[in-house]
């Protein structure tokens, strides 16, 4: 990076040798909002940082992928909302299904107008 201060006529050379190699056709070069640092960008990421009082160059501290913010967009809040109703939903149903005893597991069949379980059905274990 050439910094050219006209006013003063000085010109310093910045050396930037981590991204030695690299096209640097695609970089782009940002003021921050203080100021007082040059952010060297390569579409969003920072690649370089240079301090605009001493002229050094460094290289920022890479955030993981757990410790960066996501935005958040509504159809995220709304996708995650009904997740959690069909969650809870399935957790009340087998809930409930534990909940019954095992006679209301049998048919029920209605003669006269009273209802009793249905014969269990014979199987192959039956004498």
């Amino acid at each position: 990076i050439h910094a050219l201060d006209t006013a003063g006529i000085t010109a310093r050379c910045i050396d930037l040798e981590k991204l030695a190699g690299q096209d640097v056709s695609a970089f782009r070069l940002d003021v921050d909002s203080s100021g007082g640092e040059l952010d060297v960008r390569k579409g969003s990421q920072v690649v370089a940082r240079v301090d605009l009082a001493t002229f050094a160059a460094s290289v920022p501290v890479r955030v993981g992928p757990a410790a960066r913010s996501l935005p958040v967009r509504p159809w995220m809040v709304i996708a995650a909302g009904g997740l959690g109703g069909l969650i809870a939903l399935g957790v009340r149903l087998m809930a409930r299904h534990r909940r019954r005893p095992a006679a209301t597991y049998c048919a029920l069949v209605r003669t006269g107008g009273e209802a009793r379980p249905a014969r269990p059905r014979a199987t192959h274990l039956d004498g």
